[in-house]
């Protein structure tokens, strides 16, 4: 065992000086110092030898990577509403910000639906007094706490938040999935037809159209409009 010896005195050091002495005397009072040569070990093998084996078990541990965002398959609507939906949560629709990213000029960058600020995805699924207006009418009808989104990510996960059995859930992800797909075609006439917006058209739209999907898809083949308009599933 090898006694160490300092030339300071302890009267002669400052706090912090003193602080770092103790320390560095708490760390070295743990080394054992041996009569051998010096070498190289790698601890995490057992062995002491470093391999690119151990090397990469050690960084798979170490770093936690969040797995990537997968917009469920409902396969009780069509597959273009989830593409788009999919391609919604990307930010991979041609709105107006998209558009002016991509050097494409528009003279007009407002929101299409309520003119309000300009018109991003998340603005026109979910922010937009025109899309608030709609998802209320959406939670009233099927009966479910009011829709508060502020990514269309959020939108995904609707049905996963609610205390229903799993044919429920999947029907109102189906429903949720027909609005956005009724949101952006009502927006597009608007751009494209020179139409005026109406969220009561939108609301009847998703209603018949979501009910001709899952009808025709689910299980619910005996489903009548009358039950379906009273959402008694």
């Amino acid at each position: 065992m090898v006694n160490w010896k300092w030339r300071w005195k302890k009267a002669n050091l400052d706090q912090l000086e003193l602080t770092e002495l103790e320390e560095c005397l708490l760390l070295i009072s743990r080394v054992n110092v041996k009569d051998t040569p010096d070498r190289w070990i790698w601890i995490p093998e057992a062995s002491e030898d470093f391999s690119v084996a151990s090397m990469k078990k050690k960084l798979s541990n170490s770093i936690i990577t969040a797995a990537p965002f997968v917009v469920q398959w409902n396969n009780w609507v069509p597959k273009n509403s989830i593409f788009f939906l999919w391609r919604a949560e990307k930010k991979r629709i041609p709105t107006i910000d998209a558009l002016r990213q991509r050097n494409v000029h528009v003279e007009d960058g407002s929101c299409k639906l309520c003119g309000d600020i300009e018109e991003t995805v998340d603005h026109l699924l979910n922010s937009s007094q025109f899309a608030a207006q709609v998802w209320q009418g959406v939670s009233t009808w099927c009966r479910i706490p009011p829709i508060f989104a502020f990514e269309v990510r959020d939108l995904c996960m609707v049905h996963k938040n609610l205390n229903l059995v799993a044919r429920k859930k999947k029907v109102i992800n189906g429903v949720v999935l027909t609005a956005c797909w009724c949101i952006w075609k009502e927006r597009n006439e608007v751009v494209f037809a020179d139409k005026k917006a109406s969220v009561a058209k939108v609301l009847e739209e998703i209603k018949s159209l979501a009910y001709l999907w899952i009808k025709n898809r689910s299980p619910f083949t005996d489903l009548s409009w009358k039950d379906w308009v009273g959402f008694n599933l």
